[in-house]
């Protein structure tokens, strides 16, 4: 038996083993950078350059989410038009056309809506800048509406631009 010879050996194997290492990290790599240029094709970046000097894109301007949800919007209007006009209208109708802007097939979200768009513009009507969710939600709870109703209420109709909130929690009316 050889020292040498030995250490040798031991050194042939521990070279192959670190080969094999660096092959692999390689191909890690290479794979991370495929998918790093996949993306950056994918989102199309410009060479433009901002103000601060750096690379920035909003996201959706990289996908046109906005634009197509307006289209789906209309389009799912007028198929809703179509169809009400071949239908007879629902008996709770005249609950779901209390609430302005877009057609609402919830009765209680409704007549939840409408109650806070009542007291919002009580509220206001007594002098107040605006009105506090607190001054709303005790009418409404007094009238056994629970808060998870208020507050999907609330969020309709400030996604409906009939509401704006102000400040924290106090809420005007659209005029």
């Amino acid at each position: 038996w050889c020292f040498e010879d030995w250490l040798q050996e031991k050194a042939k194997g521990d070279l192959e083993i670190l080969n094999i290492d660096l092959q692999r990290a390689r191909l890690q790599a290479e794979q991370r950078l495929f998918r790093i240029e996949s993306l950056e094709q994918r989102l199309e970046l410009p060479d433009e350059v901002n103000g601060d000097g750096r690379l920035q894109r909003n996201l959706f301007d990289c996908f046109d989410i906005v634009d197509r949800g307006l289209a789906n919007n209309q389009k799912k209007k007028r198929l809703q038009q179509t169809d009400e006009d071949e239908l007879e209208p629902h008996p709770a109708s005249y609950l779901t056309a209390l609430l302005p802007g877009e057609a609402c097939d919830d009765p209680f979200l409704a007549i939840t809506a409408q109650s806070i768009l009542f007291e919002i513009h009580r509220i206001v009507g007594e002098g107040k800048d605006s009105a506090p969710l607190e001054m709303i939600a005790e009418t409404l709870l007094a009238r056994k509406i629970s808060k998870e109703e208020i507050e999907e209420a609330l969020d309709h109709l400030l996604m409906q631009g009939e509401i704006h909130e102000v400040e924290d929690n106090c809420f005007i009316a659209e005029e």
